[in-house]
Order: C-alpha cells, then sequence, then structure tokens
C-alpha cells in the first residue's frame, strides 16, 4: 500500500535539486522530474514534483541571501 512521501524525504528531495544548480548539464526542474518519476511509484502524492521545483528556488533565493557572496547558478 501506498502512502504520503514523508517530509524528511520531501525535504531531501529539494536540497538534492538545489545543488544541481551549480551544475551545467543539470537544472532544478530536470532533477525534480527525474527524481518524482522515481518516487511517483512509491508515494500516492500527486504534483509533489512542482512543490519540490518551488522549495528548491526558495532554498535557493535563502541561501542567496545568507551568503551574498557565493552567487548560486
Amino acid at each position: 500500500m501506498n502512502e504520503y512521501m514523508p517530509q524528511d524525504i520531501f525535504n531531501f528531495c529539494a536540497a538534492s535539486a538545489a545543488s544541481c544548480i551549480d551544475h551545467q548539464s543539470v537544472n532544478i526542474e530536470d532533477f525534480a522530474k527525474l527524481i518524482s518519476n522515481d518516487y511517483r511509484q512509491r508515494f500516492i502524492d500527486d504534483g509533489f514534483e512542482e512543490d519540490i521545483i518551488i522549495a528548491a528556488h526558495n532554498l535557493v533565493k535563502m541561501m542567496e541571501t545568507q551568503f551574498p557572496a557565493r552567487r548560486l547558478g
């Protein structure tokens, strides 16, 4: 029986997607799509790909605000 994605796994997905911004070949959207396809088989959440993208972009904004000398992207 499938269950909803736990918050800690969602947080890990968002943080992992945000870390992809330093890689030229992968962006947040591509990573979120890839990881969502894997997790979609295990969890019943619908639309968490979009939520991961939003959370990852918010995390990048927060990091850029906190550490302006280290510009991401």
